[in-house]
């Protein structure tokens, strides 16, 4: 489900696509991002290389993926690097 800043709904049920491909992103180790432990995203389903994608090009944009385990993962773009955060609470 992607929504826009009003919580608008934009889409869903399809796979982010943008110029830009994600490689790698940074597993943060603390809370603003700035400690980061190099992750590889071919490790990860397709919808959180959707996001990844997605914050590499919109850097404003926080994401939200919730795994089929239940375990909820916050991606964002910080200083132009993709970053996410493991089992988010919310």
């Amino acid at each position: 489900v992607v929504l826009d800043s009003n919580v608008r709904l934009i889409g869903f049920g399809g796979e982010i696509r943008v110029d830009r491909n994600v490689l790698q992103v940074g597993h943060a180790q603390d809370i603003e991002g700035s400690r980061l432990v190099a992750w590889d995203v071919q490790s990860d389903g397709t919808r959180h290389r959707s996001v990844y994608r997605l914050c590499s090009v919109e850097p404003d944009t926080i994401g939200f993926v919730i795994s089929q385990d239940g375990h909820i993962r916050m991606i964002s773009n910080v200083d132009d690097s993709v970053v996410f955060w493991q089992h988010t609470m919310v």
